[in-house]
């Protein structure tokens, strides 16, 4: 497996033991480059982490509970240490040098929050494609509800199409799922060109800052 970015790794939905295998896999590159004295990657470090994202996601979908609110596959014991390692560091005040490394590098990516709005829209246009929802043009759609352009629009679909509308409302049953995926995708659609980084939002704090 090369170590690449969401949008070329999670291309189509996948299981909770492939996550793992994934994540156990850049884990063990992680290692390599520390047994060698070398400085572990970004990207592997980055790719660690969307894995672990993953594995966490999949675990959570109703797939992966039984009628007896029991779990089909359980999360790996090397996952839960690692994340009571990460957070023991967190709790005592201290940012893991590997969480410090990828935020100080260049341009910052997309925050929980920020995250969740653009699966919500990726969720919307998957709905709209597959007859759910009734949305003539997916894409226009939500360029318009988020202020981008369509060429954004399709950038997320890419970046972000291990996002499934299942994702969302978990407890919900699928007949309701996706006009409540619409509502608050709505939502977010105002949240991001008000404060996001839409073209909308961007112009405005231009606007702002130079007083006019």
């Amino acid at each position: 497996m090369s170590y690449l970015s969401a949008d070329d790794n999670q291309k189509q939905s996948i299981s909770l033991k492939k996550a793992h295998d994934d994540f156990r896999e850049c884990c063990a590159a992680w290692q390599k480059a520390i047994d060698s004295d070398e400085q572990v990657p970004a990207e592997i470090i980055r790719a660690t982490f969307v894995h672990l994202i993953m594995v966490l996601r999949i675990y959570c979908l109703p797939q992966n509970w039984n009628s007896l609110g029991k779990p089909r596959e359980h999360l790996p014991l090397t996952l839960v240490y690692l994340l009571a390692n990460k957070l023991q560091y967190i709790e005592a005040g201290e940012l893991p040098a590997e969480i410090a490394l990828l935020t100080s590098r260049g341009r910052p990516s997309a925050g929980p929050h920020e995250q969740r709005d653009i699966g919500l829209a990726v969720a919307t246009m998957k709905l709209a494609e597959r007859g759910l929802l009734d949305i003539k043009a997916p894409t226009k759609h939500i360029a318009k509800v988020y202020g981008i352009d369509e060429r954004t629009a399709r950038r997320w679909k890419s970046q972000f199409s291990w996002v499934e509308p299942e994702h969302f409302f978990p407890a919900t049953d699928d007949k309701s799922r996706p006009e409540l995926i619409k509502d608050e995708a709505d939502r977010a659609g105002h949240r991001y060109r008000k404060a996001g980084r839409s073209h909308v939002a961007q112009a405005s704090r231009a606007k702002k800052r130079s007083g006019t």
